[in-house]
């Protein structure tokens, strides 16, 4: 539904020109996106993101680092969001992570750590905090939290950047975890022993509201 953006890169010209297209499914109009971004931007199709609605995008340019957001209907001119993901100490990942129905973006900031959350619509990013020894972060299925393990502990943001303890009676490390298709709950893995051939582990489950305390799911010995 809606459109679908995609890169077209001429073949006849020297220049490292690129255009960014919005294509109706329906056959309606075609928009040139990249006339709403600025002069020279040149996107980097890597890290190019589109609402579930099929309304909004998420685009980056590593050369200029700049994060914007665009409707891809053309309507509204291109919205600054903070500097390039790309640039963090997590060079190997996209550190840019949309929520499922379109509604928030999260990001690093380049050369600080720092983790953003801001809406895809309208209004200005969040900056939540500077995360030591963060390992990853994403959206729940229902959108309305975003998940951050970081230094072995897991974290549930809201939008509005207000921090939930989900893991706050788990009495080791988080190893890694799960999230339930609801978005309700979670499931917690944490290591306790090495053994010849791997570990082992507690597994607890978690509300993501941070309204209780974790469930120890396995015998408890």
């Amino acid at each position: 539904k809606g459109v679908t953006p995609f890169l077209d890169q001429p073949a006849t010209l020297p220049l490292p020109l690129r255009q960014l297209l919005a294509v109706p499914f329906d056959g309606g109009p075609v928009v040139a996106l990249d006339a709403l971004l600025p002069s020279g931007f040149e996107v980097n199709s890597s890290v190019l993101r589109v609402a579930s609605d099929g309304r909004w995008a998420v685009v980056t340019d590593g050369a200029m680092d700049a994060l914007y957001r665009l409707a891809l209907d053309g309507s509204t001119p291109a919205e600054f969001l903070g500097s390039d993901p790309l640039f963090s100490f997590r060079p190997a990942a996209l550190d840019l992570e949309l929520a499922p129905d379109g509604s928030h973006v999260a990001f690093l900031k380049a050369g600080t750590g720092n983790l953003l959350i801001a809406p895809l619509r309208t209004g200005a990013p969040v900056t939540t905090s500077s995360w030591n020894g963060l390992e990853s972060f994403e959206f729940d299925p229902s959108s309305r939290r975003l998940l951050v393990l970081a230094q072995g502990e897991l974290h549930a943001l809201e939008p509005d950047g207000t921090l939930l303890d989900v893991d706050q009676e788990v009495p080791d490390y988080v190893s890694w975890y799960v999230l339930d298709p609801s978005g309700e709950r979670v499931l917690i893995v944490e290591p306790i022993q090495a053994v010849t051939d791997g570990y082992l582990f507690h597994l607890w489950s978690a509300p993501l509201d941070g309204s209780g305390p974790p469930v120890r799911l396995d015998p408890v010995s």
